[in-house]
């Protein structure tokens, strides 16, 4: 045997022996890094979570800090009101909040945005009937483009 071939073959694992670790302690490694991924994507959930419940409330008018996914004593007081609100049970931690109050918060901010848009279009509506009747009363004809724009020409 060659004496390359000896060193590989019986000196070489001895040396680098502190640094191999065993399957035990490579399995222990592997779970720890798991456990500390699935914290890290759980944080991740509940903050994500904390600032749509924030930003619904706020769009609803019940909340008005700042909307960081710090889940703290304003925002429970304001999803308390809330809850409230819909006669439902008040909570003291986020994580007492079922799916179907998340549902029912979603719900109301499409509701919210919903009659808000409806407001807009009567808005128009009455800036465009106004129009109308100014035209007329001015002996204007009207040239209707579209439904919210107005274009006036003399008679």
């Amino acid at each position: 045997m060659t004496l390359v071939r000896l060193f590989i073959l019986i000196i070489l694992p001895f040396m680098y022996a502190d640094y191999a670790i065993s399957a035990e302690e490579e399995r222990v490694f592997n779970f720890q890094k798991a456990e500390e991924e699935k914290k890290n994507k759980e944080k991740e959930s509940r903050i994500f979570l904390s600032k749509t419940i924030q930003k619904s409330l706020s769009i609803l008018g019940y909340y008005q800090g700042s909307i960081d996914g710090s889940f703290g004593k304003v925002s429970m007081n304001a999803l308390n009101e809330w809850l409230s609100s819909k006669n439902l049970t008040q909570i003291s931690d986020i994580t007492q909040l079922y799916e179907n109050h998340l549902l029912l918060l979603k719900i109301d901010v499409e509701n919210y945005n919903l009659e808000k848009k409806n407001a807009e279009i009567i808005k128009l509506k009455k800036e465009k009937e106004v129009a109308k009747q100014k035209a007329e009363q001015e002996g204007l004809g009207f040239i209707y483009l579209q439904d919210y724009f107005l274009f006036l020409v003399r008679k």
